[in-house]
């Protein structure tokens, strides 16, 4: 009788097991779609919040969005460079670093993490001042733009 319970129990653990596992493995298609889903949402909320900020602002939001466009790029020069620094430190450790197994590898990776982050320090003490000046110029073309078109009453 303890076998047949015994097997019992493994034959359920086994269903179990393989209906988790079964239920946990990915739908790429249905990811794709829920992250397109997302991405479309959140392009709508930034557009609706831009709108509503423009309104209280008393700005036309046509010409605020023409100064958005424009200076869009501030950061960019900025993130290109942190961006430079942080590949360079993935390649040093994936490159010169030894295995996961190997003592050393804490104190390798950990000089290559120090150097991304003097790196990524330098890239913003040297471009700090261009993005800040960029992005006054950018709010400087938004303040000058005019208040919305009033609309026309329909009779």
């Amino acid at each position: 009788m303890k076998q047949v319970i015994g097997f019992g129990s493994l034959v359920l653990g086994v269903m179990l097991t393989g209906s988790v596992a079964f239920a946990a493995m990915p739908n790429p298609s249905c990811v794709k779609g829920s992250r397109e889903t997302k991405r479309d949402c959140t392009k709508a909320c930034t557009e609706n919040f831009q709108i509503d900020k423009d309104s209280c602002r008393d700005i036309d939001h046509v010409c605020a969005e023409d100064c958005r466009s424009q200076f869009q790029g501030c950061r960019q020069p900025l993130q290109d460079c942190v961006d430079g620094c942080n590949a360079q430190v993935r390649d040093n450790i994936q490159g010169n670093c030894p295995s996961a197994t190997d003592p050393g590898r804490d104190a390798c990776v950990d000089n290559y993490q120090v150097q991304g982050f003097v790196c990524r320090d330098n890239c913003r003490e040297t471009l700090g001042a261009q993005v800040k000046a960029c992005k006054a110029a950018r709010k400087d073309c938004v303040k000058s733009c005019p208040p919305p078109p009033t609309p026309t009453p329909v009779p």
